[in-house]
């Protein structure tokens, strides 16, 4: 009897372990908002809203760059993303580490970067995102 129940105890446990960590990040297409502020500048800019197909491969909310030549890597710790990014662009490098926090069908982030040019300046970009389904072939 005693080994019986140490079984189902067991059993009920890796059952709902492995649940619980395979629906920590869903992957799909997701809508993200992202509000940037910048240190020293008189008004703050509007948010911008876009998709991205997040993928196991592909965790990490971003801001398009334009002309900016970037890289990323990310560690997974349960729901939680972390990163860094390190971009080339025509105004200087830019250095920023980040995390997000995926919920469900929700998420929360932010990404602290710096930009090191003649003058150095940092910025904030605080996401917001919801899935919306699976990506788009």
């Amino acid at each position: 009897m005693r080994h019986l129940c140490l079984m189902l105890i067991v059993t009920v446990l890796l059952a709902t372990a492995g649940t619980a960590s395979a629906q920590q990040i869903k992957y799909g297409k997701w809508e993200i908002t992202t509000k940037v502020n910048m240190v020293g500048m008189p008004m703050d800019m509007p948010p911008m809203t876009h998709t991205q197909c997040l993928t196991k491969e592909d965790l990490t909310p971003r801001t398009e760059q334009p002309r900016a030549n970037c890289t990323t890597d990310y560690s997974v710790d349960g729901n939680t993303v972390h990163f860094t990014t390190k971009c080339d662009t025509p105004e200087g490098k830019l250095e920023g580490k980040g995390m997000a926090i995926y919920e469900g069908e929700t998420m929360k982030g932010s990404l602290t970067m710096v930009m090191h040019g003649e003058h150095e300046m940092e910025m904030t970009h605080d996401y917001e995102g919801h899935y919306l389904g699976p990506c788009d072939e």
